[in-house]
């Protein structure tokens, strides 16, 4: 990563490293190596190293480290709590410096207990092939199959969308790809970047797919789902 990010990452770990409840999740035990191989103190060495390539790798692992933090923490009020402070804590800071940091962002005003029923109760279907018909207005958006992806193609894709409700959908998709990709702080980010090539080329695809369901009517763009709000919707690109 450039100078710049790399101050802005440094940032980022020193107010997080600065929490008391930071120590909790610092250090990793010989039993915990095998399940979870990174902690906040070898995130923060590879950091103090210039060891990541990118700011995106970096993200990875904070994310991957406070979401299992949270996850193992369940059963520990005390810790729980901690756990959800930092991760909030770290999810703010990436909304003030994303444009720098990682520019394929995209945020949606929804808590995340909202976020959490909505996962539980959605299920997408696997991406289908959308059928090619000439009567459809600009039907030569669909009649391409995507093969590849970058997070900018995407990150234009998904902006088509210009509704909370399909954009709910998406982040609900990407979630059940690739987790970390999902962080919550005072709002719901996702970052287009931290998915491999195949779960770019099928979120493209399912962004295509309800693309033309909604302009063919099967799906309602301007439905209101549950916890989120119709004008608080925020997107960033590079």
């Amino acid at each position: 990563m450039n100078y710049e990010q790399l101050q802005a990452c440094s940032m980022i770990m020193q107010k997080i490293l600065r929490r008391p409840v930071s120590k909790m999740f610092y250090s990793v035990s010989a039993i915990e190596t095998v399940t979870k191989p990174i902690s906040l103190q070898t995130i923060s060495e590879k950091l103090q190293e210039n060891k990541y390539k990118t700011a995106d790798e970096w993200i990875y692992e904070m994310r991957l480290v406070l979401s299992f933090a949270k996850r193992q923490s369940n059963n520990i009020p005390l810790k729980a709590a901690a756990a959800r402070l930092l991760m909030s804590d770290f999810e703010d800071e990436m909304m003030t410096l994303s444009p720098m940091l990682s520019p394929h962002m995209l945020f949606l005003q929804i808590a995340e207990e909202h976020f959490n029923n909505f996962i539980q109760s959605y299920h997408p279907e696997i991406p289908r092939r959308i059928p090619i018909t000439d009567s459809v207005p600009a039907s030569e958006i669909f009649k391409t199959w995507n093969k590849e992806s970058t997070p900018s193609q995407l990150l234009s894709e998904i902006k088509m969308l210009n509704s909370p409700s399909l954009l709910l959908r998406v982040a609900a998709f990407i979630y059940k790809i690739k987790p970390e990709a999902i962080g919550f702080g005072k709002q719901l980010s996702m970052i287009l970047s931290m998915l491999s090539q195949d779960e770019m080329m099928n979120t493209s695809n399912y962004v295509r797919r309800i693309l033309f369901d909604a302009a063919t009517g099967k799906i309602d763009p301007f439905i209101q789902t549950p916890g989120h709000q119709a004008k608080t919707l925020d997107l960033i690109c590079a």
